[in-house]
């Protein structure tokens, strides 16, 4: 979108690390007969549901010890730390 933050940063790194669709989303809407509706917003506010479940689902194939045979393996399980 034209209002996103691009690379490269300062310090010349390429950004973003991460990026999701924020542009045009459609989100529930109640209207004043509290009936249910849609709507199409943008912004970071609809990029950051999607990159916080697809973070879970990354971190959820690590604590189910998927990794690194790529088959569940219990014992191979463990919480990523984020270091």
């Amino acid at each position: 979108a034209r209002y996103s933050g691009v690379g490269p940063s300062k310090d010349q790194r390429i950004k973003p690390e991460i990026c999701a669709p924020g542009d045009s989303i459609i989100s529930a809407k109640a209207d004043t007969n509290r009936q249910c509706g849609v709507t199409y917003l943008s912004g970071t506010s609809m990029a950051c549901p999607g990159v916080a479940g697809g973070a879970l689902l990354i971190r959820q194939y690590f604590m189910d010890g998927w990794y690194p045979t790529g088959t569940k393996v219990s014992e191979n399980s463990f919480t990523p730390s984020g270091y």
